[in-house]
């Protein structure tokens, strides 16, 4: 999303370093975590898949997307500022605030009684709104990186919490701007992840696609639990001689779904972050999730054909 600002506009980027370390490194942790359990389900029984490792699998992926998200999302945060007011970008949430609608603004730590914390209060993923009103303020959300240095936004509608690097310089330049005036107030603009969602719902190659794939991922589900039941072994793949490899438990069948669900769903994800600015390119993304669901779909009716 563009906005036109004046020439008179600041750039401030949240404080990324020890953030996108710490979110690194869970990241890696958890992903290990996920492949290990989707690596032990597919050597074990069907009840013990369901029972044990499935579960584990699912809460492990269901984190994974979400600090994939984070991680993403502060890599490219920022908050600009400007005579006609203040953006603050952060992920797939968006918020236009204008000048004549910012109240006051004070660092976080001066406030006398401090706002109720967020949900999710991480290095680098300071975000949500917070678990209860503020008796003052209202609702408080915060886009912020982490709590120390944060700047509290008091506005008519609400208050926001953000953490510019510099948050010094950020108020002796809101207070510059501020006596200048504005020339061009900008429109009030409040864009949750959501509203992509539904602006990309509504273009019906984006329903074609998706359900598509949704389609192919049940589908992928349902051969593997049907071949599962039906053979005890099955062979994963060929030789160099194009003859089939040595047999194993059908277990192994599992894997197909795991990863066409995984791999759908960071594609779905890649394609959300870039519907708004290249949406050929997000596009291309949905594609491939489709085909990769297709492929392994057509992979375990070729390996079920030879073991039945």
């Amino acid at each position: 999303m563009r906005y036109n600002c004046s020439v008179d506009s600041y750039e401030y980027l949240p404080p990324q370093r020890s953030g996108i370390i710490f979110l690194g490194a869970l990241l890696s942790v958890i992903t290990a975590a996920f492949l290990w359990q989707v690596w032990q389900s597919a050597r074990s029984p069907l009840t013990q898949q369901l029972s044990q490792h499935g579960p584990w699998a699912l809460l492990f992926g269901v984190l994974m997307l979400g600090l994939g998200y984070a991680f993403r999302a502060l890599q490219g945060a920022f908050y600009l500022l400007s005579r006609d007011g203040l953006v603050i970008h952060w992920g797939l949430r968006e918020v236009a605030i204008s000048t004549y609608d910012i109240l006051w603004i004070a660092p976080l730590e001066d406030l006398p009684a401090p706002p109720p914390s967020p949900l999710v209060r991480l290095p680098g993923a300071w975000l949500g709104r917070a678990w209860r009103r503020d008796p003052q303020h209202g609702q408080v959300e915060y886009l912020a990186a982490q709590r120390k240095g944060a700047l509290f936004i008091a506005t008519a509608q609400g208050a926001f919490v953000i953490s510019p690097q510099s948050p010094q310089d950020f108020l002796k330049t809101f207070s510059a701007l501020n006596e200048l005036g504005s020339v061009s107030p900008l429109p009030t603009r409040d864009i949750h992840p959501g509203d992509w969602l539904g602006q990309a719902w509504h273009a019906r190659p984006t329903r074609i696609l998706w359900l598509s794939t949704l389609t192919a991922v049940i589908a992928v589900w349902l051969l593997a639990f049907w071949g599962m039941g039906r053979t005890t072994q099955v062979s994963l793949g060929f030789t160099a001689g194009i003859l089939p490899r040595p047999p194993i438990p059908s277990g192994s069948l599992v894997l197909f779904p795991i990863l066409g669900t995984f791999f759908a769903l960071v594609d779905w994800a890649s394609g959300q972050f870039l519907y708004r600015r290249d949406t050929a390119l997000a596009y291309f993304f949905w594609s491939i999730a489709l085909l990769t669901n297709l492929g392994l779909l057509g992979a375990g009716l070729l390996l079920l054909s030879r073991a039945l």
